[in-house]
């Protein structure tokens, strides 16, 4: 990366750093929810499992399974592998 000046630098440093506060922050806040919790658990014993029998095995409405599984998407914790029926979840290291 290229700076004009040690001012430039610092900002761009500044940048990342608080990048990275925010991804903790959100990454945290998604692995502390009791629902994500759930959710891990039973990805963890039925990866194929849609959200549909996720939401009905965890007694929750698709709704918010949808919605946290998003939450798990786009902090880099969940991601989907293979089609929409044929496909599985992996939980990332």
């Amino acid at each position: 990366m290229f700076f004009r000046n040690n001012e430039d630098e610092s900002v761009a440093r500044n940048i990342t750093v608080g990048d990275l506060k925010l991804q903790n922050e959100v990454l945290n806040e998604v692995l502390n929810d009791n629902m994500v919790s759930r959710i891990m658990k039973e990805l963890n014993r039925n990866p194929a499992i849609t959200q549909k029998e996720l939401a009905q095995e965890l007694g929750a409405t698709l709704s918010t399974v949808q919605r946290k599984m998003k939450m798990m998407i786009e902090a880099g914790v969940l991601t989907r592998v293979g089609a929409k029926k044929k496909g599985y979840w992996k939980l990332n290291s």
